[in-house]
């Protein structure tokens, strides 16, 4: 009685695994991010992403869709700052207020920060024909950054008065600030970032045999940020476009449709 059992098990269960395939492939294709929001429409930057992708097909309609991506994230930061003249190294009180004179440097600071990470998403995969609709997650580790920074201050008082003209002596203008600076700088600091982000990601796709083409969006639940203060969360959030060419494991490449 078990020994037949025990066949009729066995044999459902080959069954079912030749049933199942699994495929993999290259999958190339840019992150869509919307950097900075503008009064006169949105500045959008493409991005890297690209990796290797790997389908678990259990039935002509559900698949499991996971894989290895390197993924590039962008950010847009400024800022402004006003702060008084220090007039002769702190001699005269230069908060005072004189009628008419600007006293005041002003700073804009305006950066781009780049994350990068290894990327692996889970998500599952309902077709219908040649059309996908995958819903699911991901889970990303960052593996480097980089900042570009660049910074502007203006002195109205020296930028507007020729103090040479005057008479002032040059020792005098020496203790000013310069009427106007502009400066740059790069980093590859990692600090004050998250290492590990995750979130949500959807979207649809078109397989064609092995050749498939697919659009979705990902949203990031945390700030890619260790602390925002008290700043508005800003987390990793892009479209993202994508072609891939998917192979079968252990099938006959004629078969190797996953829709």
């Amino acid at each position: 009685m078990l020994r037949p059992l025990l066949i009729i098990i066995t044999v459902i269960f080959y069954s079912q695994l030749n049933a199942q395939k699994l495929f993999i492939g290259p999958e190339i294709g840019m992150n869509l991010i919307q950097v900075e929001e503008q009064e006169m429409g949105n500045d959008f930057q493409p991005a890297w992403y690209g990796g290797g992708a790997v389908d678990y097909k259990f039935n002509d309609w559900l698949s499991l869709r996971t894989g290895v991506y390197f993924s590039q994230s962008r950010h847009a930061y400024s800022s402004q700052d006003t702060s008084v003249i220090d007039l002769l190294g702190g001699f005269i009180d230069s908060s005072i207020a004189i009628p008419g004179i600007d006293l005041n440097t002003y700073t804009s600071i305006n950066g781009r920060q780049s994350q990068y990470y290894i990327q692996i998403p889970v998500q599952a995969n309902f077709s219908w024909k040649n059309i996908q609709l995958f819903l699911g997650g991901y889970a990303g580790i960052m593996v480097g950054s980089k900042q570009k920074e660049s910074t502007i201050e203006r002195t109205p008082l020296v930028e507007n008065l020729d103090l040479g003209a005057l008479g002032i002596p040059d020792f005098i203008t020496s203790f000013l600030p310069p009427a106007y600076d502009e400066s740059f700088s790069e980093s590859t600091d990692s600090e004050g970032l998250r290492a590990f982000d995750y979130g949500l990601k959807a979207g649809l796709g078109y397989q064609m045999d092995q050749f498939g083409v697919q659009a979705s969006y990902s949203f990031g639940i945390p700030d890619y940020r260790v602390d925002s203060g008290d700043e508005d969360i800003r987390r990793n959030q892009f479209f993202q476009f994508s072609i891939r060419y998917m192979l079968p494991i252990g099938g006959k490449l004629g078969s190797s449709s996953i829709h």
